[in-house]
């Protein structure tokens, strides 16, 4: 298949023909359409076999639903049309259909002499088709996201292998899919299961036969970037013919035309392709360009409107125009259309300017308006040809170069072309363009030493917004002492190229220095060696900018000025003295002089009550002894509250100033390095900083910084640069910092739930550390000796690598459970605190009994928990008040929280919640993250306390919120709507938003919320018993539901699946449905499943018993269903849970058959259903009327389904 516009046009297409089509007016007519495109291509040197081969893979095609858009011997494109059909499906269906053609291929390949090549591609999106020329050679052209996906992996196509392209990828049902990534590359290869290549030699028989196929046009598939390529050259060379014409037209009468020196502007712009009208947007280019001209005395010499774009052609310095700067004029007149063009209208895609300067020929004429001229000749098609040669830019000829009397350094070759292009700064007055020449013979002029100082100036200002003080000059200048710097300074105020940057006092002053505490005759007159001016800058930034530049392209001079401006602010602090810390990652951490007695009390401890247990398979439950006073707990509470009082009075002292200091010292660091070139200070700060917004909260530059740094490890590993402009010599990275940026990256991607993407960073650090996880059939060799062992401290080096690996583990075993993978994250959680022990770092030994507790909780140890929690609570209790001990409380208190939310503990659970809250507010320390805001606020509906829920939930609905803070808000919506009884936000809302959400990838990779979401919508239309859209998202969420993670946020839409899954089973029964039996295994199936995952202590407990006492009272087992019920009712009292009581005392009173009245149906009771704004003032009792009951399955014999 041809798949670009030269071969169009060598089919004998004319190049008009071809405009109409690809120009707006023709997409506008063509068929539009969305599905997805699969591209074949073949290799066939026998004609005969080529053609049935051809015909046949068509016959596939067709077969499979497909439509064949071109098939010719070597290629074949297909399209599937999405109509009424999920992307996924469609995409899914496809690849079937390309690994039925492969197996086709293997089949026939096996005959003899058959031995083809085949390649397969597939995109997804929209494309446009066209059609060329008569019935005779018509020919089709398809545009489009979806063609552009196919050209851009057509040098990734293999032979035997499918390639599915980016969007496809992102669209498809990733579940049910086996793939190869390709490396940098964002397509990926796809591997045909069994289930998929299906065909036999009979089935292949059908295939074999001899089809009449239609013929169908030569296809050609052509890109964004050849339509606009081709546009804009079949415009200019149409502008060039129509000024041919005319100067031909010219030749043939009286009066030759005459020729003045002239710089001529070949303006093209290109307007983006859109179904809406572009007639003002061509007034308003015309006007802009209509402005300039009559800026720079210049002229419109002629228009050519075109409907993808237009051509003007410009002049200035026509016939009695001898300014000498008419060509500078003229080029900033270029910028000035270039610059407001492309920022401030929006239908421009592309603009090419091309200057020329020359002798131009011309005349006048006269028109009923106005006395306009023509212009043609070499320079006209000069400029013409510049602006077809370098589109998306300002280009000039030599002589423009010239006559514009511009610094050579504002000029820069073309690399693909002998001619030159501008780097001039858009926007310059006449007077702004004149000082950089200025600036050059100011240079000129100076002193060496002067020369020196303005040099270094101008580096530290371009970076400073021109501004630069004596103290940054003074420590870049080593070799100059203070009382030089002084004198040098007054003669460059004098001179009038420094002056003082700040403001003045008093407007009418005529003082040199307006600094406070300033003595204008030092800066003037005084000899002494003092200094006042606080702040200087550049009389003209333009100078300063000038200046710069030249700096730049010097070299050795540039890095040596970067170089010791970082070695200035190496001198200042980047954290404040509120947070106690110099740096964010790097410190050594030095504990108080109490907390070496600490270790020993905890190391005590430890030995003496077996903390954690240390040899032998434990069984879940199994009891350990307790010491305390009962009020372990309680007592952790109240440090908490002191140390929030404490923070609450650092606060009011004064609020952390880090983020101004990262911004101020540590980013200038991180940039100045980089810039004098040296890699490891580079590479140092880039994770420095990445800790800094990290530890501000702001994860995605973190991420910037941390890309930037692995680039730098890939790219010295591969021999080249670390970056362009970084030092040969002295490349040398330290270990830990490399484990640092992947360790980061992999919590950074881990609070961005992409476990397996931050699973493989979190095992590359533990790699560069050469620490491998056992296999977990030797994990229980690992013993904990440390009770026959003295304490030793270990080394530095060993400490910092024992602290990463801690760290690394700490994940990777949270990792592990949310795969359900318990015995990798058993390994993980033993070797963690193997490692911690090994430090003798009370503070590691302390956060691993933090994650301890955690696991245990996970794994249902409820008496380890308890054991742990109490050690916990006692160890942290007693910590002083150094800003770690703080930080260790906080983490506690926010453990606690998610401990207690689990196991259904609500009151402390709420408790601990606020105090985590309020605790990251005062030490300026990030607070719970979206998912867990989001859990937190079930504790508080489930225990009636509906404002304190709601305003909880609505911290996720700010306006800049992300998708997934959005996503997570409705799914609290959902709960309110199905739970409480009120709207926060109406179910038509909710409903848009998952129904847009599919078109958000960070959104479908959230699979907890994704099956929070579709249980939800589902479980409304079950209630509603509209069963038909209930089957949509019942079936979402079930495709969903094997992918999520074993997490607290998972929980509750699993619980909602199970009710989708019991309510289906009741519409069944009461159907008589041949299905109800399949559909009760599979809701028990379900039932076995939710509690092997997430155990029996969670906090939907009670709602658990209560669907399974339902479903045993559905088939027939009223007693157990009793049972059950009162067992989920004492449950409901010991938590605290005042909901899920009342839902249950309602279906125990139905199931014995006392009730007295009957509730209202739902779908009569949600059309009343209140609004929050009014639900806010009444009692959680008068809501009851608009939640929804489980009520009897209508039958008359239920043994019969047993």
């Amino acid at each position: 298949m041809n798949l670009d516009v030269d071969h169009i046009l060598n089919s004998g297409m004319s190049h008009s023909e071809l405009y109409r089509v690809l120009s707006l007016e023709g997409i506008r007519t063509a068929e539009v359409k969305t599905g997805v495109l699969l591209y074949l291509c073949t290799k066939e040197r026998r004609t005969c076999l080529r053609d049935h081969r051809s015909a046949e893979l068509a016959a596939c095609i067709h077969a499979a639903g497909g439509c064949v858009v071109h098939r010719t011997g070597d290629a074949i494109l297909a399209e599937w049309v999405e109509e009424n059909v999920q992307m996924s499906d469609t995409i899914s269906h496809v690849v079937q259909c390309a690994c039925t053609i492969l197996e086709v291929y293997k089949l026939r390949r096996s005959e003899p002499g058959d031995e083809r090549p085949i390649k397969i591609a597939l995109s997804a999106g929209g494309f446009t088709k066209m059609r060329l020329g008569d019935e005779e050679r018509q020919v089709c052209a398809v545009i489009g996201p979806a063609v552009e996906e196919i050209r851009s992996v057509q040098a990734l196509l293999e032979h035997g292998v499918i390639i599915l392209c980016p969007e496809a990828w992102r669209h498809c049902d990733r579940q049910n899919l086996t793939v190869e990534n390709i490396a940098n590359e964002d397509a990926v290869k796809v591997r045909c299961s069994t289930e998929q290549q299906s065909i036999s030699v009979d089935d292949l028989r059908r295939y074999n036969t001899r089809i009449h196929m239609t013929k169908n046009p030569i296809t050609y598939l052509i890109t964004n970037e050849e339509r606009e390529t081709f546009i804009r050259e079949f415009m200019i060379q149409t502008a060039q013919d129509r000024i041919h014409e005319n100067q031909q037209w010219e030749a043939y009468n009286p009066g030759l035309p005459e020729m003045w020196p002239t710089t001529i502007m070949f303006v093209y712009l290109q307007f983006v392709l859109t179904q809406t009208d572009l007639r003002s947007a061509r007034q308003e280019v015309s006007e802009t360009i209509a402005e300039q001209m009559f800026r720079c005395r210049g002229e419109i010499c002629d228009n050519i409107f075109f409907e993808e774009g237009c051509i003007f052609v410009c002049a200035v310095g026509l016939p009695g125009d001898k300014r000498q700067d008419k060509t500078a004029q003229a080029v900033q007149a270029a910028f000035r259309i270039y610059e407001t063009c492309c920022q401030q209208i929006e239908s421009v895609s592309s603009i090419s300017i091309g200057v020329a300067t020359g002798r131009v020929k011309y005349k006048f004429e006269q028109t009923p308006l106005r006395e306009s001229c023509r212009v043609y000749g070499q320079k006209v098609r000069e400029a013409a040809e510049l602006s077809r040669e370098n589109p998306g830019i300002v280009s000039c000829d030599e002589p423009t170069k010239h006559y514009s009397l511009l610094p050579l350094s504002t000029f820069k070759p073309q690399k693909s072309t002998c001619r030159v292009v501008l780097v001039l700064e858009p926007g310059l007055s006449p007077g702004e363009m004149n000082s950089r020449r200025l600036a050059f013979a100011n240079m000129q002029t100076m002193l060496y030493e002067e020369q020196e100082v303005v040099k270094c100036a101008s580096v530290i200002g371009h970076f400073n917004d021109n501004n630069f003080n004596f103290e940054l000059l003074k420590n870049t200048l080593p070799r100059m002492n203070e009382q030089e710097l002084i004198i040098l300074l007054r003669s460059l105020f004098r001179a009038g190229i420094f002056k003082c940057a700040s403001e003045p006092r008093d407007v009418s002053s005529t003082k040199t220095c307006y600094c406070e505490n300033s003595c204008e005759e030092y800066i003037r007159f005084s000899m002494d060696p003092v200094w006042t001016c606080q702040q200087m800058s550049f009389c003209s930034k333009d100078e300063m900018e000038t200046v710069y530049m030249y700096v730049k392209m010097s070299g050795a001079k540039f890095r040596e000025i970067h170089k010791g401006c970082a070695r200035f602010l190496e001198k200042k602090a980047y954290r404040c003295s509120k947070c106690e810390a110099r740096s964010f990652l790097f410190e050594k951490e030095v504990f108080p002089d109490d907390n070496r007695e600490h270790l020993l009390e905890i190391l005590k401890e430890i030995q003496h009550y077996e903390i954690f247990p240390s040899q032998g398979t434990r069984s879940r439950n199994q009891a350990y002894p307790t010491e305390g006073n009962g009020n372990d707990t309680e007592n952790f509470l109240a440090k908490v509250m002191s140390v929030l009082t404490e923070g609450r009075d650092r606060t009011t002292a004064g609020s952390c100033g880090c983020a101004q200091l990262v911004e101020a010292v540590l980013i200038p660091r991180l940039r100045h390095w980089r810039l004098a070139g040296d890699v490891p200070a580079t590479f140092y700060y880039l994770v420095e900083s990445a800790a800094a917004c990290v530890y501000l909260q702001n994860d995605d530059r973190a991420l910037e910084y941390l890309t930037e740094a692995r680039s730098i490890m890939e790219n010295l590993k591969e021999g080249k640069p670390a970056f362009p402009s970084a030092l040969s010599e002295n490349v040398q990275i330290g270990e830990f910092q490399q484990v640092f940026v992947h360790r980061f990256t992999g919590e950074i991607l881990f609070k961005a739930r992409k476990i397996l993407e931050a699973e493989e960073s979190f095992k590359n650090a533990l790699k560069i550390l050469n620490f491998k996880l056992p296999r977990s059939s030797v994990a229980q060799s690992y013993k904990r000796n440390y009770q026959s062992k003295p304490l030793q401290i270990p080394e530095e080096r060993t400490l910092y690598r024992l602290q990463e690996c801690i760290n690394c583990l700490s994940f990777l075993w949270k990792i592990d459970c949310m795969r359900g993978q318990l015995g990798s994250a058993s390994v993980a959680i033993t070797m963690e605190i193997n490692l911690a022990i090994q430090s003798t770092d009370p503070f590691k030994i302390v956060y691993s009994a933090i994650d301890y507790l955690k696991y245990s909780q996970f794994t249902g140890e409820e008496s380890m928990c308890k054991r742990l929690e109490a050690f916990l609570c006692r160890t942290c209790a007693s910590l002083s008040g150094h800003p770690e001990g703080r930080r260790m409380i906080s983490h506690l208190t926010q453990t606690l929280a998610i401990v207690k939310m689990c196991t259904g503990d609500l009151e402390q659970s709420i408790e601990c919640t606020i105090r985590a809250q309020q605790l990251g507010e005062v030490q300026n320390r990030p607070g719970l993250d979206v998912r867990t805001t989001a859990a937190f606020h079930l504790p508080l509906l489930l225990t009636d306390r509906y404002s304190e829920s709601v305003q909880q939930i609505q911290t996720l609905s700010k306006e800049r919120s992300s998708s997934i803070d959005k996503g997570w808000f409705y799914a609290a919506c959902m709960n309110f709507l199905l739970y409480a009884g009120f709207v926060l936000r109406p179910f038509e809302e909710c409903l848009s938003f998952v129904e847009e959400s599919r078109s958000d990838a960070n959104l479908e990779a959230e699979k907890s919320l994704m099956l929070h979401l579709y249980s939800a919508v589902a479980l409304w239309y079950a209630r509603l018993e509209n069963w038909e859209m209930f089957a949509v998202f019942f079936d979402k969420a079930y495709k969903v539901y094997p992918q999520i993670p074993t997490s607290i946020e998972a929980i509750s839409g699993v619980v909602m699946l199970l009710e989708c899954s019991i309510l289906l089973f009741r519409k069944e029964l009461t159907d008589c449905s041949r299905q109800r039996r399949i559909t009760l295994k599979g809701a028990q199936k379900l039932f076995s499943d939710f509690t092997q995952r997430f155990g029996k202590s969670h906090i939907f407990a009670p709602r658990v018993l209560h669907l399974n006492a339902y479903l045993h009272q559905l088939t027939g087992r009223e007693t157990l269903a009793q049972d059950l019920f009162k067992e989920a009712l004492v449950l409901c009292e010991k938590q605290g849970n005042l909901l899920d009581q009342n839902w249950i005392r309602q279906s125990q009173v139905d199931c014995s058959g006392a009730c007295s009245h009957t509730p209202a149906e739902w779908s009569t009771a949600v059309l009343s259903m209140p609004i929050w704004d009014k639900a806010a003032k009444l009692q959680p009792d008068e809501l009851l009327n608009y939640r929804f009951y489980l009520k009897q399955a209508e039958v008359t014999r239920r043994s019969h389904i047993l």
